[in-house]
């Protein structure tokens, strides 16, 4: 079912406070380079928000 939603998505927007970046989970919803928008909080320092930019991620901190 989730598969099915993001293949039909026109933009994949992940959400997520700075303690969940860079963190390897036991499950894979989405590879990060088919993400399009991270907004993430203001605790989330620019080490972590590197990888997500350079990848083309645009960032938002909320």
């Amino acid at each position: 079912m989730i598969q099915v939603m993001l293949r039909q998505a026109k933009r994949r927007i992940v959400v997520a406070d700075h303690t969940k970046l860079g963190v390897v989970a036991a499950s894979l919803i989405c590879p990060t380079v088919e993400v399009h928008q991270l907004i993430t909080d203001t605790g989330a320092t620019e080490a972590q928000l590197a990888p997500f930019r350079q990848l083309g991620i645009e960032v938002l901190l909320a």
